[in-house]
């Protein structure tokens, strides 16, 4: 989750960008695969196309902008409201749900994280912490934790994490970075939710 929610916060550097064509993404693409994720070799198939691409940095920033930043119409928007709310208006009761789930959780976002607490990386925040706090949470209570991490999952991120892959997918890119990317999240979600269902 921790890596989901960097690739779609924001656009990378040219450090991260050097360590994916390096091939520090493969281990753990790898483990994506070996769960089962179809997407996973796409997204390695993505990442070793960027090294043929002149420029690669700024072409992936394109589409970073393309895809999550410009017109409405034609891009898929990382935030719950658009597709949650009436006419894809955003700003509202997703907005406003999330950003009161996070003060009822002693959360916030970040200062420097200029974007809406409804953005997809805000989910994937929450999602990461509770991954890491499961790993010492004491087994009294580990039954509650799984439940109340599944519920948000199905009910707060899967009604339009779809949606928005499969906008992802229509947007016109010059790489298949983040599409396949976006792929790849919904897959690992609904994976975690079985692995989640299966452990309660």
């Amino acid at each position: 989750y921790a890596w989901l929610c960097a690739l779609f916060a924001a656009e990378l550097d040219d450090a991260q960008l050097g360590a994916y064509c390096a091939g520090a993404a493969r281990p753990l693409l790898d483990a994506c695969a070996a769960l089962g994720l179809e997407s996973a070799p796409r997204v390695a198939r993505a990442i070793n196309a960027l090294v043929l691409l002149p420029q690669a940095r700024i072409e992936l920033a394109a589409d970073f902008a393309q895809l999550f930043l410009l017109d409405s119409r034609q891009a898929a928007l990382p935030y719950a409201s658009f597709y949650r709310e009436p006419g894809q208006r955003l700003f509202g009761d997703e907005e406003r749900k999330m950003r009161e789930f996070l003060r009822h959780s002693g959360l916030r976002v970040q200062a420097d994280f200029r974007e809406p607490a409804d953005h997809l990386a805000v989910y994937l925040a929450v999602l990461e912490r509770w991954s890491r706090a499961l790993a010492d949470t004491p087994t009294a209570q580990i039954a509650g934790a799984v439940s109340e991490q599944a519920a948000f999952m199905r009910d707060a991120l899967m009604p339009w994490l779809p949606e928005f892959a499969t906008r992802c997918q229509a947007v016109s890119v010059r790489s298949d970075f983040y599409p396949a990317c976006a792929a790849l999240l919904v897959e690992f979600v609904r994976a975690d939710l079985d692995g989640l269902a299966a452990a309660h």
